[in-house]
């Protein structure tokens, strides 16, 4: 998801809900959150396409990335 948000070029946060927003871009923030399998984020991302990459992140997030 990291990876995806830097390829991505765009200014992404991520947040559980009612928390404050971290920088997507750093594993060490994304991994702050404690977020675990089942949990809701909320995901924004700035820049042009903004729908397209929110669309690429959400489909990610959604999915299974251990396996």
């Amino acid at each position: 998801f990291v990876q995806a948000v830097a390829d991505s070029g765009h200014r992404v946060t991520i947040a559980r809900p009612g928390s404050e927003a971290v920088d997507a871009a750093s594993i060490l923030s994304v991994m702050g959150l404690g977020t675990a399998c089942g949990d809701s984020v909320e995901i924004a991302v700035e820049g042009p396409d903004a729908a397209a990459v929110l669309t690429h992140l959400a489909a990610l997030v959604e999915s299974d990335l251990d396996a």
